[in-house]
């Protein structure tokens, strides 16, 4: 793709009209409005603490966000939205304002999901216009249209971009494509605790189908050792985000029936 720097560009531009379109007229408001008033307010709030937290490097605070203070793991109470700010924190460094990273990061992740997907259709057609109509479908589903409000949810470039990275590490190994995949779980787990649910159920069954068939369950594979330090390093970043969650549905009781949760 950027070997072709016109056909790049022609990309971007039509991704990102796309993702102006679908968010309209977001874009000319970036640093005065939020879609709506709900979820947005808490996300804007949440990726507030997350950029300072970031700038400061006080992560021995990062789970008792300024929220019934001084309970320790308030932030842990919903979606902490760290892989969000992550990737979006130099909007906030740049502007000062969390409503403006907040509303780059909303029209970012149309822009992310559909250059995953192109990459992704590429990667396995290889036919450069049905790559682009494809990822133009990705950014515009209806799943993400209905959830334009709910930025954790529109997340979805993470898991692209891991799907690419195993299509991609099937046609030529390599480890940067394995510490690529890894980097994309935890992102996801990190955006968005719903889509880590899917992840999970794509792709545990896939990398294991892939390991047998391919032996990098071997020792001697070129590839063992980057799985298994990839691997090492993803489990233990995961494990740390997951620790206040898992503690809070242990210690609160915050558990829901299935019935009641099928109910609503």
């Amino acid at each position: 793709m950027w070997r072709r720097p016109l056909w790049a560009l022609a990309l971007l531009t039509l991704y990102g009209l796309e993702a102006a379109w679908a968010t309209r007229p977001l874009l000319c408001r970036l640093s005065d409005a939020a879609y709506d008033f709900r979820d947005p307010l808490y996300t804007i709030w949440a990726l507030q603490h997350n950029y300072q937290i970031i700038l400061s490097g006080r992560w021995d605070r990062y789970w008792q966000a300024p929220s019934l203070w001084d309970y320790p793991w308030s932030l842990a109470l919903a979606d902490a939205h760290l892989g969000t700010a992550l990737w979006s924190w130099p909007a906030y460094v740049l502007s000062g304002d969390a409503v403006v990273a907040h509303n780059v990061a909303m029209l970012g992740s149309y822009l992310l999901t559909a250059l995953a997907a192109y990459l992704l259709a590429q990667a396995i057609c290889g036919v450069r216009w049905l790559s682009a109509l494809l990822g133009a479908a990705a950014a515009a589903t209806p799943f993400r249209l209905a959830q334009v409000e709910h930025i954790q949810v529109l997340q979805t470039q993470w898991l692209l971009f891991a799907s690419w990275c195993l299509v991609r590490c099937q046609q030529r190994e390599h480890w940067g494509y394995v510490a690529g995949f890894c980097a994309c779980c935890w992102l996801t787990l990190t955006s968005c605790m719903y889509l880590s649910v899917f992840q999970l159920l794509l792709f545990a069954p896939w990398v294991a189908a892939l390991a047998v068939r391919r032996g990098w369950y071997k020792r001697s594979h070129k590839l063992f050792r980057a799985w298994v330090w990839s691997g090492v390093a993803a489990t233990v970043a995961a494990a740390w985000f997951l620790q206040p969650y898992i503690s809070i549905y242990r210690n609160e009781q915050f558990q829901r029936r299935l019935s009641a949760v099928m109910s609503g």
